[in-house]
């Protein structure tokens, strides 16, 4: 966010402006780019005050003030087309270390899938402020080039990172019942005690777009550290090594159980049931969702700890959703399609070229912490898969700044070359 002593007159004319910070990569985030541009710039330019009303103000954006049918739109989009894909891209790209990297063997196959995955994650969280800085410097088509690169490499890395705790947890713990359920627990109350018990929920219950660029590189760290180089170089380390492996070892443990409990010996009929899970408690909190809001608020109001537990108990159904939608879609895939190294590598390339033409690309990796109890007024409860809103908001700013080129360059033109007013006795001869 800006800093308090470079105040402009956009906060005066803005009194709707929220304290709370919106989900990233949201319609309100879009405004704060245009506040914090205005604000580094001295004050509101005529493109900003144009492309201020066309983007929604913070709390222009009430989830639940959207329109129905682009409710409908965003969960069908985020449901039916983002969250599957994700899980080609990850399913596919999950297979090829094992072609690649020492088959034969999966200990140190997974043991150099983390060396390359945990790597890559430490830097680009320690360095995405020079990341974010060299890139907005560039024109827009240097940027939408460093921006698809560095999605790409993330979800390599991330991958690689997945890969290494999953395996070598099924290799030196075994996969049963018992394991899953003291695995998916303990890592549950860790993210539940480090408040970041949000981060579980994935692709499709959240989508995560590719604008505003100034966003594109933010991966939010536990503690949020922005001076000294040291301080930041731990507070990236420890999200990398702590939060994003208790993150792992829950998702694997409710993975497993499903694995252990949902026909076992049918992979075809496992698949499809983790399927009907999924999609019947994702339509549930979908047509309860103004209710749980509402609720929500009032246990808000009652006491912030009430509030607290009953926004962990609708972020673990999220997670629940997530979980057995990407379990459904791969089992399915292990079932039914080919395991060769060709098909993989379509499914790998074919899946991520579509996400990044639909700018979501970033929804594929998992990119730090989101914090519980940081949003207010029910806000907490909201998980951020408005896809088609994103785009609806995206085409607004890009029509607006069509218009007010034209108009700019002729102000321009009539700068440059003034006409002297004459009256009807007067000849400009």
């Amino acid at each position: 966010m800006p800093d308090k002593s470079k105040e402009s007159s956009l906060d005066e004319l803005s009194p709707l402006k929220a304290p709370d910070p919106a989900p990233q990569g949201s319609p309100a985030h879009l405004y704060d780019a245009v506040t914090e541009k205005s604000q580094k710039d001295g004050g509101i330019s005529e493109d900003d005050s144009a492309l201020e009303k066309l983007i929604p103000h913070k709390e222009d954006v009430p989830h639940s003030d959207i329109s129905l049918s682009h409710r409908i739109l965003n969960f069908a989009l985020a449901y039916f087309w983002v969250g599957p894909l994700v899980t080609v891209y990850w399913c596919n790209s999950w297979h090829i270390p094992e072609n690649y990297l020492f088959p034969p063997d999966p200990v140190a196959s997974s043991w150099i899938s983390g060396a390359v995955g945990y790597s890559i994650y430490f830097l680009a969280t320690f360095m995405q402020d020079n990341l974010r800085d060299f890139t907005v410097r560039q024109n827009i088509f240097v940027q939408c080039f460093v921006a698809q690169v560095y999605s790409y490499v993330m979800c390599w890395a991330c991958i690689n990172q997945w890969r290494c705790v999953w395996v070598l947890l099924d290799e030196y713990t075994g996969i049963y019942l018992l394991n899953a359920i003291v695995s998916c627990l303990l890592a549950s109350m860790v993210m539940v005690i480090l408040r970041v018990h949000r981060t579980t929920a994935s692709t499709p219950s959240t989508i995560r777009m590719d604008f505003p660029v100034e966003n594109h590189f933010t991966i939010p760290t536990l503690f949020e550290v922005s001076t000294g180089q040291y301080a930041k170089a731990a507070d990236a380390l420890f999200t990398v090594l702590v939060v994003d492996t208790v993150g792992i070892i829950l998702w694997r443990g409710l993975w497993e159980i499903m694995d252990v409990t949902l026909t076992p010996n049918q992979k075809g009929e496992s698949g499809a049931w983790s399927l009907v899970i999924s999609y019947s408690v994702a339509v549930i909190l979908f047509i309860t969702h103004d209710c749980v809001k509402i609720l929500s608020i009032y246990l808000e109001d009652k006491h912030w700890a009430v509030s607290l537990v009953f926004e962990d108990f609708i972020t673990v159904l999220n997670t629940m959703v997530s979980v057995n939608h990407w379990r459904g879609y791969w089992v399915l895939m292990d079932a039914y399609l080919p395991y060769k190294p060709a098909s993989h590598w379509l499914c790998h390339i074919t899946s991520f070229v579509l996400l990044a033409v639909g700018m979501t690309a970033t929804s594929i990796p998992v990119l730090g912490c989101v914090f519980d109890n940081r949003l207010k007024r029910g806000e907490g409860i909201v998980f951020d898969n408005f896809y088609f809103t994103h785009l609806q908001t995206l085409w607004a700013s890009w029509k607006s700044k069509r218009q007010i080129a034209p108009s700019t360059e002729e102000t321009d033109a009539a700068a440059a070359f003034p006409v002297a007013k004459t009256t009807d006795s007067e000849t400009p001869y």
